[in-house]
């Protein structure tokens, strides 16, 4: 999950470069779904870990 968080941050970033306001060349739904796919990733992945350390607490 981290590998695709990461390049879901790459390919916004990338997308953010090559927009040319001056010619009308925007990527701005692209780009705002590409960050909501990485905040829900970050998410997931803190989810999970909070589960796993609580799974090894209770043992």
């Amino acid at each position: 999950m981290t590998q695709q968080q990461a390049a879901c941050q790459a390919k916004a970033s990338e997308l953010m470069t090559k927009e040319d306001p001056a010619r009308g060349i925007f990527h701005h739904q692209e780009i705002f779904q590409l960050k909501q796919d990485a905040l829900r990733l970050k998410t997931e992945i803190l989810f999970r870990k909070n589960k796993i350390a609580r799974l090894r607490f209770d043992q």
